[in-house]
């Protein structure tokens, strides 16, 4: 992947996931590593591309991402963690569409809300 799209990931990723984040801690964060959530399990596409983004935005940071592989009932497991998690930003999920389209759409209640 050439790296002019790789920072572009980097940063959309940055963006969006961790909007939140830097308005609720200030110029200092993060002073801590930061977990990501992996719905899936190690070696699948998702964690592939999660170990990728996460190194590069860890690089940007100047702060560890530690990847955290949570597998289990589509996806289910691990977006459940992360919804349980503290709302500090220092937990980030890497939801995959199993976890996040398919599932809402064969189960009538979801332990979690998808779009939020």
């Amino acid at each position: 992947m050439k790296q002019a799209t790789m920072r572009l990931l980097v940063l959309v990723f940055a963006v969006f996931a961790l909007g939140r984040a830097f308005a609720a801690e200030g110029d200092d964060w993060p002073r801590r590593p930061i977990k990501l959530i992996v719905p899936n399990a190690a070696g699948s596409s998702n964690d592939t591309l999660s170990r990728i983004l996460a190194q590069q935005l860890g690089q940007e940071l100047g702060q560890n991402i530690v990847v955290e592989n949570d597998a289990g009932a589509a996806g289910l497991v691990g977006m459940e963690m992360g919804k349980n998690s503290a709302p500090d930003g220092y937990t980030l999920i890497a939801g995959s569409p199993s976890a996040t389209t398919i599932a809402a759409n064969l189960r009538k209640k979801l332990p979690y809300d998808p779009l939020n």
